[in-house]
């Protein structure tokens, strides 16, 4: 099994960039199962220094993580919003063939957030 780096800026390491994989869109599904997505901006991860660790955080924490620059990338409340519309986030909701979309319809979710957000982006205890 190869091992995939995201490399020092989140775009792959030298020789192995995330695109030499993943393509402008999602292929077709004749193409099976367990193949690279593709998202129309650059499939890309964040860099080292800014992990995606989201599993075992409690709510409260994840809610405050989310919210502070120093740790979302430099994001303000309303670049936080027009993140969720990102051609790379939107993704999750289609995500292709044999994979899960997020399991929240994405009209609820936004209203969710946008309702959230209204009102101080409030954090839950704990």
């Amino acid at each position: 099994m190869q091992l995939v780096l995201r490399g020092p800026t989140g775009h792959g390491m030298p020789g192995a960039g995330c695109t030499t994989c993943h393509g402008p869109a999602n292929p077709p599904g004749s193409y099976g199962a367990r193949v690279p997505p593709g998202v129309s901006n650059g499939w890309h991860m964040p860099p080292p220094d800014m992990p995606m660790v989201f599993v075992g955080v409690a709510p409260g924490a994840l809610c405050e993580q989310i919210k502070d620059p120093a740790r979302n990338g430099g994001k303000d409340m309303a670049a936080l919003r027009v993140h969720l519309d990102d051609p790379l986030v939107l993704w999750g909701w289609t995500p292709g063939f044999g994979r899960a979309p997020i399991s929240t319809p994405r009209a609820e979710f936004i209203t969710a957030w946008e309702t959230w957000a209204s009102t101080g982006a409030p954090c839950p205890e704990g």
